[in-house]
């Protein structure tokens, strides 16, 4: 897939086609290796867990098979995990504009930013105090 991709970007004709912000980005991102380090980390990682959603939906019964992907899933993270934390494969602290708006379009945040967010926490064992004082 990867080559089939690399290979369209390099054609003449794709060339000439006049490209957006986003099908730029896109067409950087094809040609950056650490995106596709990146794609076959996660792919390797979720690969057997993906087997196993495919296997549940089936109409077959099959508790040893599914037991066995979730055992190999299991394993798979495992042995991906020091890749999955590699911050300078997976690095999430550079927020490019195009990744804002992108993240904005697929969760939905309503203008709302981390910033305006405020978390009020509250000891659920005062709470019941109150309660009982109020009884």
């Amino acid at each position: 897939m990867k080559d089939v991709l690399i290979a369209t970007i390099h054609q003449l004709k794709f060339r000439a086609l006049k490209l957006n912000d986003r099908d730029r980005l896109a067409v950087m991102d094809l040609q950056d290796v650490k995106f596709w380090k990146a794609i076959y980390t996660l792919l390797r990682a979720v690969h057997p867990a993906l087997r196993s959603l495919r296997m549940a939906d089936g109409n077959k019964p099959a508790m040893d098979q599914s037991y066995y992907l979730i055992h190999r899933t299991t394993t798979a993270i495992h042995k991906s995990i020091d890749l999955l934390n590699d911050n300078n494969l997976f690095d999430s602290s550079t927020h490019d504009d195009y990744l804002v708006e992108e993240e904005e379009e697929v969760f939905g945040n309503n203008g709302v930013t981390e910033d305006d967010v405020e978390v009020e926490v509250v000891d659920s064992d005062d709470e019941i105090e109150e309660e009982d004082d109020e009884e």
